[in-house]
């Protein structure tokens, strides 16, 4: 019972760290800031933290010592001796490894003689299944991968985003046209972040101004997402996978019609019509 204790209590806890939601939040407005939040943690990424400058350390000089002088002296004959042995230990070496390079070899080749090729498993069920179940698996992965960026998308919570934009080009025909060309960019891409993502509140401003001679913006989007959520959407994605692309496709290649053997008629029904001679 105290493992079983113990496995709840951490289950529990990997839970409850995953219930924390993480955020952040980026404003540019006269400058770019950024700040990751964790809880009620705030992490500020941009501009980065002035670091102090470490004060430098003052390094006692040591002494140093003479070296102690080592008279070895060496022997003639023994270093004779030394370097016959060495040069024999090489040569039994070289040949040794000549024989487990031959071996080697022959223990490669027979395994590759043995080991019959592997068809490519692409071709094979371009084979099997031919161009429609080619498109009808790409149609199915297409439909698992959507539904999964819905649900991502989903998970984050935008809790504000603020746009502001100001068009001048110290024209005002270029100020129209450009402001044209945003309009034409922005308000769609809004209305698909107000649809697909969750925003709690949210305000956009484009309008042009003939008389400034340099345009303004301002941004500000505060988001969160809670790691649980996220996870779960990932796990209903694989199981989405495996039931939709890998049981229900993949393992249940169609079968190619075996080619028939000489002299043998399949599937063949013989009507016969009797001797002419009987009809008469």
């Amino acid at each position: 019972m105290i493992a079983l204790y113990i496995i709840l209590g951490l289950i529990a806890l990997i839970v409850a760290v995953l219930c924390v939601p993480i955020g952040a939040a980026l404003d540019w407005s006269e400058e770019l800031r950024a700040e990751l939040r964790v809880a009620f943690l705030k992490l500020p990424l941009y501009p980065p933290a002035e670091k102090k400058p470490k004060k430098a350390k003052k390094k006692k000089q040591k002494k140093q010592e003479p070296p102690a002088e080592a008279a070895a002296q060496t022997v003639p004959e023994q270093a004779d001796a030394a370097q016959t042995d060495s040069a024999a230990d090489d040569t039994a070496a070289a040949e040794a490894s000549a024989e487990d390079a031959a071996e080697a070899e022959e223990s490669v080749a027979g395994t590759a003689a043995k080991k019959p090729k592997k068809e490519n498993p692409i071709l094979t069920f371009m084979k099997n299944n031919g161009i429609n179940g080619v498109i009808d698996l790409f149609e199915r992965i297409t439909a698992v991968l959507g539904t999964f960026m819905r649900r991502v998308l989903r998970c984050f919570v935008i809790d504000e985003l603020y746009v502001d934009i100001k068009v001048a080009k110290n024209d005002s025909a270029r100020t129209a046209e450009e402001y044209g060309k945003l309009c034409a960019v922005c308000w769609p891409m809004f209305g698909c972040v107000v649809r697909n993502m969750r925003v709690r509140k949210y305000s956009f401003n484009i309008e042009p101004d003939f008389l400034a001679r340099y345009g303004e913006e301002a941004f500000y989007v505060r988001l969160h997402f809670t790691p649980l959520i996220l996870i779960n959407a990932v796990v209903l994605m694989a199981f989405a996978f495996i039931n939709k692309i890998v049981f229900k496709y993949i393992f249940t290649f169609k079968s190619k019609e075996k080619p028939q053997k000489k002299g043998e008629k399949a599937n063949e029904r013989t009507v016969s019509l009797g001797d002419p001679r009987d009809h008469d």
